[in-house]
């Protein structure tokens, strides 16, 4: 169909992002024999391999089926990633940070200089059984613990924590989230320096509207809240990546609460927002 049509009846211009289109349609190799421009851009960064101490697993999620003519990338690193997948001969242009979606809703009020907080929720177990991942970092275990070493850090400052999660908890993926993260987030609701925000308000607006940005590895927001000039990390709760794994970006990895504590004790700028609430709630310690 795209053969035989006319040139100016096509677009000059098809943009194809990274959540579903690595393998490339092949209606678009005739649609750029007409001179229609055709670019994959990518929308997140978070696309590779955990780096093992062992040294990096081999990529998966077929990458290297890749044969786009154009790619507009965030920074070096994920041109490194492309051309490690495709070839040096990738075209490719840095642009910045790609950000495909925003919505209306509105912004929370915010106590002063909160943290913006980005996790990533973990499925239940059947969930990752069905991918059969040879390991898996995004637990229940690591993602409640995640929270709570920044609810309790953050608390212990006297400040406020802007929690937004990746996707609703609703059917369909809502009822794959793992229950006992659940639990947690209708526990971390309960907390006056808690604010857990609509998962479809905009990252940018939300980290606009902070201080602190802190992410689970490797997700993209961290590099948004650097973007931004906000100070900004990934947080490890027990220490299993590696602090030089490029899926990182250059974005300092925190590994444990006692780095955490450090970090935030270094951060410039940093002060006491309000007077200690004394210790933190016996469950966020469990």
């Amino acid at each position: 169909m795209v053969r035989i049509q006319e040139s100016d009846a096509l677009a000059r211009d098809y943009l194809f992002h990274n959540g579903e289109w690595i393998h490339r349609p092949l209606w678009t190799y005739e649609a750029e024999k007409k001179g229609c421009r055709v670019t994959f851009y990518f929308y997140s960064t978070n696309c590779e391999e955990f780096k093992r101490p062992e040294g990096y697993p081999i990529q998966a999620h077929s990458w290297q089926a890749m044969s786009w003519p154009r790619y507009l990338v965030w920074d070096e690193y994920q041109a490194d990633f492309v051309r490690r997948a495709v070839g040096d001969t990738a075209n490719i242009s840095v642009v910045g940070p790609i950000w495909f979606q925003t919505s209306a809703k509105e912004m929370p009020g915010l106590p002063p200089d909160s943290v913006a907080v980005f996790d990533v929720q973990p499925f239940r177990a059947s969930r990752y059984q069905v991918l059969g991942a040879p390991w898996e970092y995004f637990t229940p275990r690591t993602a409640n613990r995640f929270l709570l070493d920044i609810y309790s850090v953050v608390r212990d400052l006297g400040g406020g924590m802007a929690l937004k999660r990746k996707r609703r908890m609703q059917p369909h993926q809502g009822r794959l989230v793992h229950v006992e993260y659940r639990a947690t987030i209708d526990q971390l609701r309960q907390e006056d320096e808690i604010i857990v925000v609509d998962p479809d308000l905009s990252a940018f607006r939300l980290i606009e509207s902070c201080s602190t940005v802190i992410s689970m590895p490797f997700t993209s927001t961290a590099l948004l809240g650097l973007e931004l000039g906000k100070p900004s990390i990934y947080y490890d709760p027990f220490g299993v990546v590696e602090k030089d794994d490029r899926a990182a970006h250059g974005i300092p990895v925190i590994s444990g609460i006692t780095e955490l504590r450090e970090w935030f004790a270094d951060k410039e700028g940093h002060r006491q927002l309000r007077p200690n609430l004394g210790p933190a709630p016996s469950w966020t310690h469990s």
